[in-house]
C-alpha cells in the first residue's frame, strides 16, 4: 500500500513539474506576443508617417502643377505679345511705305524704316528668349514632378511592405495565442489528473 501511495505521490510531483514547465512556456509566449504587439504599434506609426510624407509630396506636386500652369499662361501671353509685335512690324512697314511718298530723301526713309524694324525685331528676339527660359523652367518643373511621383510610388511600396509585415505579425500572434490556449488546456488536464491521483491516494489511505 505504501508503495502505491509513493508511486501516486511521484506521479503527482511529475504532473506538477509539467504544469510548472507549461506555465513557463506560457510566460515566454506572452512575452513574445507583447513584443510583437509593440512591433506592430511601431510599424503602424511608420505607416502613418509614410502617409503624411505622401500627403506632403502630393501637395508639392499640386503646387508644381500650378506653377507650370502659370508659366504656360505666361508663355501664351508672350506669344500674344510677339504676334502683336509682328503685326506692328507689318503695320510700320506699310506706314513707312506710305511715308516714302512724302519724304524727299530716300536715305532718310530707309534709315527710319530700318531703325523701326531693328527695334521691333530686337523686341521679338527678347520675347523669344523669355519664352525659351519659361519652357526650360516648365521642363524643370516637369522633372521635379516626375521625381516626386517616383518618391510617392516608393513610399506606397514601403507602406505595402509594412502592412504585409503587420499581417505576418498578427498571424504569429494568433498562432501564439492558439499555443497558449492549447497549453492551458493541457495544464487543466494535468491538474485534473493530479486531482484524480490525490483522490486515489486518499482512498488508498482510507483502505
Amino acid at each position: 500500500l505504501n508503495d502505491t501511495v509513493e508511486a501516486k505521490k511521484k506521479e503527482i510531483d511529475d504532473l506538477n513539474d509539467k504544469v510548472e514547465t507549461k506555465n513557463k512556456e506560457i510566460d515566454t509566449l506572452n512575452v513574445t506576443i507583447e513584443a510583437n504587439k509593440k512591433e506592430i504599434d511601431t510599424l503602424n506609426d511608420t505607416v502613418e508617417d509614410k502617409n503624411k510624407e505622401i500627403d506632403y509630396l502630393n501637395d508639392t506636386v499640386e503646387a508644381k502643377n500650378k506653377e507650370i500652369d502659370d508659366l504656360k499662361d505666361k508663355v501664351e501671353t508672350k506669344n500674344q505679345v510677339i504676334d502683336d509685335l509682328k503685326e506692328t512690324v507689318e503695320s510700320k512697314k506699310k506706314e513707312i511705305n506710305g511715308f516714302e511718298q512724302t519724304f524727299t530723301e530716300l536715305g532718310q526713309i530707309l534709315t527710319i524704316k530700318n531703325q523701326i524694324i531693328r527695334d521691333l525685331e530686337k523686341a521679338i528676339f527678347t520675347k523669344n528668349q523669355e519664352i525659351g527660359n519659361l519652357k526650360k523652367t516648365i521642363e524643370a518643373k516637369d522633372q521635379e514632378i516626375g521625381d516626386l511621383n517616383d518618391t510617392v510610388e516608393t513610399k506606397n511600396k514601403e507602406i505595402g511592405d509594412l502592412k504585409n509585415t503587420i499581417e505576418d505579425k498578427n498571424k504569429e500572434i494568433d498562432y501564439l495565442n492558439d499555443t497558449v490556449e492549447a497549453n492551458n488546456k493541457e495544464i487543466d488536464h494535468l491538474n485534473d489528473t493530479a486531482e484524480d491521483n490525490n483522490k486515489e491516494i486518499g482512498d488508498l489511505k482510507n483502505t
